[in-house]
């Protein structure tokens, strides 16, 4: 290796201008190797700065997820899964320390059909404004949660004694049931709530969970704005509720479903048969034939209702296409197909595929469903118009025992209002009931419906079921449910009368 002394006198012996051009090539060479310094400094920076956002970015990105995982996004509120987390810890507290406790489920009555007839956003808001009433009227609860699309939650923990609970939960109803404006629409809602103790109803908190929501749908089951606490009566209903879902599934892959029909007649001119009602019925294996009002319950809860419901449709539509074309056929619809996104596209494939006129098929809706459906939005009434756009007929029906509104008379249009039988068995025997039922049907042909009484039993009330001016009636008295056989032998014995 060169001594620098060595390199030093070697410069020495060289002219000056290479001694002025290598200082300048070595300056030049320190100004490159700054400037890579410099690069390289702004490329540690940049890395660094690039770290950083990342770092940001990952802890956003992180905090989103748990928002998501735990909290509802329409409210802000916990959802399912961190109210249950939760629960798990004030049962721990509770069992130790032995103070009472509670968990409370509120269902909302109608929320649904506000998302169904106003759509997704609205709904939201709504349901932010309900969390907005209960998280201020359960100050001092644990948590207050949202569990599901019209299902909210709540822990009790400073309660005195259990027995305070039953007045939280009549203030919980008192606000939900308060009015809400939402935009334009002015709307009122109700609540129904179940109420599970801590620890006396269990100690898993699904188990108290899913208890709380039993006790809320058997309070639901005997009107609204109800609370109930759970007992061992309701769990055992809510076993048998689960045995009957489990069955009606297994029923629908076996094709266990029949159809009976029940005549309808004119009441004067020989009482002929001008139409026949469609109604469900179970081929039980064991129990043999079950009407439908033993399941309907359950098979409108848990969505059952739909498939069911269309093969009962395509069914009566090939059995009525093979009786006199003067005879109507009446099919009930409940209030889960009747805002199915597919009843329109489901009656026209059954009347194409049957080749039963469209003019012959009445689709039955209770007044309650109806009304319900109306005090929301239009559109029900524009559902009702797009089936009448194709020929099909609309029956109001179970009309006078409900929340009537005289108002869903005119506004319906229907072709035929169908008169409860609790008013018709009351006929003869309460002069009252004999002027709301001749009042009914004066304002009924006044809008261009006929009047059908239901449930008729005996003479006595056909002859009162005349007198209040109904021209067609149905009922034990004029002819009990039969085979789709039966009825096309019955037909052919009765000859029909035109319905036109």
């Amino acid at each position: 290796m060169t001594s620098p002394a060595t390199i030093t006198d070697d410069l020495r012996r060289l002219p000056l201008p290479e001694l002025e051009r290598r200082l300048r090539d070595l300056d030049e060479h320190t100004r490159e190797l700054e400037r890579e310094l410099e690069q390289q400094r702004s490329e540690l920076a940049w890395s660094n700065d690039r770290l950083v956002a990342e770092v940001y970015q990952h802890h956003g990105l992180s905090v989103d997820a748990e928002r998501v995982r735990n909290f509802d996004a329409a409210t802000g509120l916990p959802n399912r899964t961190s109210f249950v987390h939760r629960v798990e810890q004030v049962v721990a507290e509770r069992t130790q320390s032995g103070e009472p406790a509670a968990l409370v489920v509120l269902g909302i009555d109608r929320l649904a059909s506000v998302r169904d007839s106003l759509g997704f956003a609205l709904a939201d808001q709504v349901a932010q404004r309900i969390g907005e009433r209960l998280v201020h009227a359960a100050q001092g609860s644990v948590l207050v949660a949202r569990i599901g699309d019209d299902e909210f939650a709540l822990v009790l923990s400073t309660l005195r004694a259990t027995r305070d609970v039953a007045a939280v939960a009549r203030r919980l109803i008192e606000v939900v049931d308060g009015p809400m404006r939402v935009g334009e629409i002015d709307l009122r809602l109700m609540a129904t709530i179940g109420v599970a103790l801590i620890p006396e109803d269990g100690t898993q908190p699904e188990m108290l969970l899913a208890r709380a929501q039993a006790a809320m749908r058997f309070a639901r089951e005997n009107g609204t704005r109800l609370y109930q606490f759970y007992s061992a009566s309701i769990g055992q209903n809510g076993a048998r509720r689960l045995r009957l879902e489990s069955e009606l599934r297994g029923a629908i892959d076996r094709g266990e479903f029949t159809v009976h029909y029940q005549s309808r007649c004119k009441l004067r001119g020989g009482r002929r048969v001008v139409g026949v009602e469609a109604l469900l019925r179970w081929d039980h294996p064991e129990r043999g034939l079950i009407s439908a009002g033993e399941f309907i319950d359950v098979a409108e809860e848990t969505g059952l209702i739909t498939p069911i419901g269309e093969a009962v449709l395509r069914k009566a539509c090939f059995d009525a296409a093979r009786w006199p074309k003067s005879v109507g056929l009446s099919v009930n619809l409940s209030t889960r197909e009747f805002r199915g996104a597919r009843l329109e596209s489901i009656v026209d494939r059954a009347l194409g595929d049957s080749g039963l006129q469209p003019s012959r098929f009445l689709v039955e809706l209770t007044e309650e469903s109806l009304q319900r459906e109306v005090d929301h939005t239009d559109s029900a009434l524009a559902r009702l118009t797009a089936l009448r756009e194709r020929g099909v007929r609309v029956v109001l029906d179970n009309f006078g025992t409900g929340s009537c509104s005289l108002d869903l008379l005119r506004r319906c249009r229907a072709e035929y209002v169908k008169i409860s039988s609790q008013l018709i068995r009351a006929l003869g025997a309460d002069a009252d009931v004999f002027v709301i039922v001749r009042t009914i049907g004066a304002l009924a042909r006044h809008f261009g419906a006929a009047v059908i009484a239901e449930g008729i039993e005996d003479s006595g009330q056909l002859s009162a079921a005349l007198q209040a001016g109904c021209s067609e009636g149905q009922g034990f008295y004029l002819g009990r449910p039969v085979t789709a056989e039966q009825m096309s032998a019955l037909l052919r014995a009765r000859p029909a009368r035109s319905t036109a």
